[in-house]
């Protein structure tokens, strides 16, 4: 079907729209609520399904602040400004839950527990540790155990209807070509409790090695535990009544649209990425100009979830678990040459105040000339500064923020190259249920999604608010840019004039 002639099927619809009225009355369980994409949850219900009965939180209160002082706190983020000041009662219909997935059973109350199990229709398991470098035991405990202590809970609701489980496209990023279907776990729970004991017993956890040999395939430890929690999720649809779903969005970025343009949550992931490269800080990445690279604007990805669970409890079969992707690389791909060329062109209107080079940056086309080019590029300008910083006897800091960005970069590498299609058809044929009155409320067709506009609302939010830069700064943001970028060729011109001198006198030194 062709995305940008849609028509919803049902046209005599205008009047309101299905997805709200599936959301009324209902009372959901969200777990993993203060993250950037359970945020984005938590303000869409509360904004747009305004007769949705209650929402149970499950937060675990901070060092030195109370549940209720931690939720007050949350509720201040400027992702709810918008809910504030259509629905300033909004807290009648929020009902936090002591809860942590690191504990057995999550170290609920017997009077939470009893609350949830007499009172949830659907439960949304996003909590997850997305660290690809914490603790092994910390990344199971969370991301597998966590999951069947939610399954546990789950049985034991007398009114669940649902139980939607938040995984990644990449849980078996083995394959170049993410379906929406279900697939063979590495290990069972066995497996998982014996890493964990054998992670806790040991000083400084499982060896490297000891890891890298029960992983096989998944490439990292939280690829590895996402995966085996789909799988209990699958286990646990065929032996109740209960309708399961496995929510898979791609790399999840700033909104598009809302709650509002450019929203972000972190300064982690892509965010740091951009603000290195922003910053004129990073100018090598191992990745090829022809790599698609996916991408799930927030709110995009949080509509197509909350649309996602209206299909599956509408028109889905009652039984087994069913699969939705979400992202851009079938969908709408969008290339890395693409990507930059749009980037530099807003990195140049609206450049960092406190960039310390000229932002450019080169695509390396495999590992070993991304290794020549960081060494070139990164870590030796870096020796060289941190040089000239101790002669005139100020604090040497350049190599240690090059070595950052190198251990920042190792990581995610595979995710740079991984060039993988995630298909969609699952999600994109929800938009064939959808009338008018949903497809605004719940947007999510990526077919009408402007590359150009996610990434100037990306960067605009970057630099407004993860840099904290203030309109007025951007004159002197612009002159510095223009004089960098001046430096900058200088530096090339003479680079290249002396390397055609080299050239010419070493010929001429066999002449």
């Amino acid at each position: 079907m062709d995305r940008e002639m849609w028509q919803p099927k049902d046209k005599t619809s205008n009047n309101g729209g299905q997805i709200r009225r599936f959301y009324a009355g209902k009372r959901i369980l969200l777990t993993g609520c203060t993250g950037f994409f359970g945020t984005g949850i938590v303000e869409k219900l509360l904004y747009t399904c305004t007769d949705i009965d209650k929402i149970y939180l499950m937060v675990r209160p901070k060092q030195n602040m109370t549940m209720d002082e931690r939720i007050n706190k949350y509720f201040e983020d400027t992702a709810f400004d918008r809910l504030r000041k259509t629905n300033p009662n909004f807290m009648k219909k929020v009902q936090p839950i002591y809860g942590d997935l690191l504990k057995e059973n999550m170290d609920i109350s017997l009077e939470d527990y009893q609350l949830l199990t007499k009172n949830v229709d659907i439960i949304i398991h996003n909590a997850a540790e997305v660290s690809f470098v914490a603790k092994v035991s910390n990344i199971l405990k969370i991301n597998v155990m966590g999951t069947k202590y939610m399954l546990d809970l789950a049985a034991k609701c007398s009114r669940l209807k649902a139980f939607i489980y938040v995984s990644t496209a990449y849980s078996h990023s083995y394959n170049k070509r993410i379906e929406e279907k279900l697939y063979a776990p590495p290990c069972d729970l066995k497996v998982v409790e014996d890493m964990i004991r054998s992670d806790e017993a040991t000083p400084n956890g499982i060896s490297e090695q000891s890891v890298r040999d029960i992983l096989g395939k998944w490439v990292n430890t939280y690829t590895f535990s996402k995966s085996i929690a789909e799988s209990l999720v699958d286990d646990f649809s065929r032996k109740t009544s209960v309708v399961c779903s496995i929510y898979r969005p791609s790399i999840v970025v700033a909104s598009y649209e809302e709650p509002i343009q450019g929203w972000i949550g972190n300064n982690k992931g892509p965010a740091l990425l951009h603000i290195l490269i922003g910053m004129g800080l990073l100018h090598v990445l191992p990745i090829n100009e022809d790599t698609v690279i996916d991408f799930v604007p927030v709110d995009v990805g949080v509509n197509a979830l909350l649309a996602s669970i209206w299909d599956l409890m509408s028109h889905k079969k009652p039984t087994g678990t069913h699969v939705y992707n979400c992202g851009s690389s079938v969908w709408k791909p969008v290339y890395i040459q693409t990507n930059y060329t749009l980037f530099f062109k807003v990195v140049e209107k609206y450049p960092f105040s406190k960039m310390v080079w000229y932002p450019f940056v080169i695509l390396a086309r495999n590992l070993y000339s991304f290794i020549l080019l960081h060494l070139l590029f990164h870590l030796i300008p870096a020796a060289l500064c941190d040089a000239v910083l101790y002669v005139i006897g100020k604090e040497t800091k350049a190599f240690k923020l090059a070595w950052k960005v190198t251990t920042f970069l190792s990581p995610i590498y595979y995710f740079c190259t991984g060039n993988w299609a995630v298909e969609v058809q699952n999600t994109q044929d929800i938009l064939t249920y959808m009338n008018p009155a949903d497809y605004k409320d719940f947007f999510f067709d990526f077919a009408r999604v402007g590359a150009d506009d996610v990434i100037y609302r990306y960067m605009h939010s970057v630099r407004s608010v993860l840099l904290n830069e203030k309109p007025e700064m951007l004159p002197a943001a612009k002159k510095r840019y223009k004089n960098l970028k001046i430096a900058h060729y200088t530096v090339c011109t003479v680079a290249v004039l002396f390397i055609v001198f080299f050239v010419y006198k070493s010929m001429c030194s066999y002449c």
